[in-house]
C-alpha cells in the first residue's frame, strides 16, 4: 500500500529562534543531519528554554528533514534529546499521526537511495537547493503492515549493531597493528 505523507503525518517547519552557545535545549540545524540520517551533536548550537514555545518542541519519534542545502537525509528524534529539542526554520518536522506506520519506519524509508533520489530531483534552486512542502506533503511512501514495518526497523538494528562492531573490529586491529610493529622496530 502507499499513502501520501500528508495523510499519515502532520508536516510543517522549524522555527527561527536566535541561537547561542550556551543555551538550555539543543536547536538543530541543517549541518546537525548526517548523510546517513543521524544527528550529530559536535557542531550542536542552542536556545535559551524561554524562547522555545511549547509547540516548538519535538517529540520523540518526530522526523526532521532538510527544506534547504545540498543533502536531503532524514533524522529521526531518540530519547536522547527526551528534555527538549528545538528545530530551525530550514528543517521540515515531519510527526507521524497514524498509528500503524511506525516513525522508525518512515526514516529508513525517507533515507533509502530512490527516496533521497526523489526529495533531489525536487528540489529547486541553482546554488542553494530547496523542498517544497507542497511536494513533501504529496510524497507516496510505501507503507507495508505494522509487523513487516518492524521487521524492517529491526534489521536495520542488526545491521548498524554489525557496522559499529566491524568498526571497533578494525580499530582494535589497527592498534594491534602498530603495537607489534612498533615492538618489531624497538
Amino acid at each position: 500500500m502507499t499513502e501520501n505523507l500528508q495523510n499519515i503525518a502532520e508536516i510543517h517547519f522549524g522555527t527561527a529562534i536566535k541561537s547561542f552557545k550556551n543555551g538550555n535545549l539543543p536547536y538543530l540545524r541543517v549541518s546537525n543531519i548526517t548523510s546517513n540520517g543521524r544527528i550529530d551533536t559536535e557542531q550542536m548550537v542552542y536556545v535559551k528554554d524561554h524562547f522555545a514555545e511549547t509547540e516548538n518542541l519535538l517529540e520523540t519519534g518526530d522526523l526532521v528533514l532538510p527544506a534547504k542545502g545540498q543533502k536531503f537525509s532524514s533524522a529521526i528524534i531518540t530519547d536522547e534529546f527526551r528534555n527538549g529539542v528545538v528545530a530551525s526554520s530550514s528543517l521540515f518536522v515531519i510527526r507521524i499521526k497514524e498509528r500503524d506506520v511506525l516513525p522508525e519506519y518512515v526514516h529508513w524509508y525517507f533515507n533509502l537511495p530512490h527516496t533521497k533520489w526523489k526529495l533531489e530531483s525536487a528540489a529547486t534552486g541553482t546554488n542553494i537547493l530547496s523542498l517544497s512542502i507542497k511536494f513533501l506533503r504529496g510524497l507516496y511512501v510505501e507503507l507495508p503492515d505494522i509487523e513487516t514495518q518492524q521487521k524492517i526497523i529491526d534489521l536495520k538494528k542488526l545491521q548498524e549493531e554489525e557496522q559499529k562492531k566491524m568498526y571497533q573490529l578494525g580499530d582494535a586491529r589497527k592498534k594491534l597493528t602498530e603495537a607489534v610493529t612498533k615492538k618489531l622496530i624497538e
